[in-house]
């Protein structure tokens, strides 16, 4: 099993189902997937500026 890591960044939502093909289509070939907005802040990440 691969495991993949699939950023992306969207503001009307069309790179978002895109991603969602793709990974459904890669967990279906078992693969391991896990998708992330970059566009949006996450929880596991503190950004100082």
């Amino acid at each position: 099993m691969t495991r993949f890591l699939l950023l992306y960044s969207t503001t009307d939502g069309h790179t978002r189902h895109i991603a969602e093909f793709m990974a459904k289509h890669w967990q279906a070939a078992e693969h391991d997937v896990s998708v992330q907005d970059v566009s949006l802040p996450s929880k596991r990440y503190q950004i100082y500026f």
